[in-house]
């Protein structure tokens, strides 16, 4: 858990975009979870008065719903994936100039290896953690507590 706060900083960089992230996804669970309510509305509306006009309207509204979700799901991608490849590269800058400042006694006991490592597969963990990790997570969460709320309330 410690390591996570040391990558407090990088997040703290990027909160802005990565918070935008958030509510894209929140935008985009509340139009998606509205789409089976629209559906209940004009199924209902429907077996009251057949009308072509009432048809037209609820399939105009749950196509509109439906492209705005698509709309903020887009959203989403092009702002918390975009976050993590910040991070990471600068994660990758920081970790270059880190090795700039040691002493060559640290290369010469330090298989190469070993550094390409850590600044391949580990940095790339780290933005797949900010980037996507992060943003199902949230998504998930979201959808299911939406879920259970519109579920409740039916």
């Amino acid at each position: 858990m410690r390591s996570l706060f040391t990558l407090k900083k990088y997040f703290i960089r990027h909160k802005k975009k990565l918070l935008w992230g958030f509510v894209f996804i929140l935008l985009s669970n509340i139009s998606s979870v509205y789409v089976p309510i629209l559906i209940r509305d004009s199924i209902d509306e429907l077996q009251k008065n057949i009308s072509s006009d009432a048809l037209l309207t609820y399939a105009l509204l749950i196509v509109g719903v439906t492209f705005f979700s698509g709309v903020f799901r887009f959203l989403i991608r092009e702002t918390i994936i975009v976050s993590s490849r910040l991070i990471e590269f600068d994660m990758r800058n920081d970790f270059w100039d880190h090795l700039q400042k040691l002493p060559m006694k640290f290369f010469q006991n330090t298989k190469t290896g070993d550094i390409m490592a850590h600044a391949t597969n580990d940095i790339n963990a780290v933005r797949n953690f900010f980037g996507p990790a992060v943003m199902y997570s949230v998504d998930t969460a979201t959808t299911f507590v939406l879920t259970i709320a519109i579920m409740i309330s039916i």
